[in-house]
C-alpha cells in the first residue's frame, strides 16, 4: 500500500463554495444544507470591505449572484447587508454573510467540520486569526492564500 494515500472508508466530501445543490453559494444558506448533508470540508470565499469587515463572496462584483452591482470590495458591511444573495433562487432574502457568522456555525457544528477559505484581498490576516481563536476553530480552518503576505504564525 502507498504510505502516501489515505486509507478511508469512504471518499472525502467538499462543498466548494459551501454548496451541495440548488442553495446559493457562499451564504449561510449553503453552509447549513452542507451541513445537514454531513460534508466533511466546505470552501468558501474571504472579501475585505472598505470599511474592514470580511464578507464570503466569490466574485469581485456582486452582479451575478446578488440583486445588486459593483465592486464587493468598495462596498461597506451596511451596503453589503442590503443584498439578497438568492439572486436565481426562491429562498426569499439570503443574506451575504460575514465571516464571523460563517465562523459561528462551524463553531456549533457536530461534527469536526474542516474549512477552506480562499483569501482575496486580506493583507495581514491577523483579524481573521482572532476570529478563528475567539470561535476555537484555529485546528480545522485553513487558508489559501490568493492575495495574503503571511508571517509566521
Amino acid at each position: 500500500m502507498n504510505s502516501r494515500v489515505l486509507n478511508l472508508e469512504r471518499p472525502l466530501v467538499l462543498a466548494h463554495r459551501m454548496m451541495i445543490s440548488g442553495v446559493p453559494e457562499n451564504t449561510v444558506l449553503a453552509l447549513e444544507n452542507a451541513i445537514e448533508n454531513h460534508v466533511d470540508w466546505i470552501e468558501f470565499d474571504v472579501k475585505v470591505l472598505t470599511d474592514g469587515e470580511m464578507v464570503s463572496m466569490h466574485d469581485e462584483l456582486v452582479d451575478r449572484t446578488t440583486n445588486g452591482y459593483g465592486s464587493i470590495t468598495q462596498m461597506t458591511l451596511p451596503e453589503v447587508k442590503k443584498l439578497n444573495a438568492g439572486k436565481g433562487y426562491s429562498f426569499g432574502f439570503v443574506p451575504v454573510p460575514t465571516v464571523e457568522e460563517i465562523i459561528q456555525v462551524i463553531a456549533k457544528c457536530p461534527y469536526p467540520l474542516k474549512a477552506e477559505m480562499h483569501i482575496h484581498n486580506l493583507w495581514e490576516p491577523e483579524s481573521l486569526i482572532e476570529l478563528l481563536r475567539k470561535y476555537n476553530v484555529q485546528d480545522r480552518c485553513y487558508f489559501n492564500l490568493n492575495a495574503v503576505i503571511m508571517g509566521e504564525y
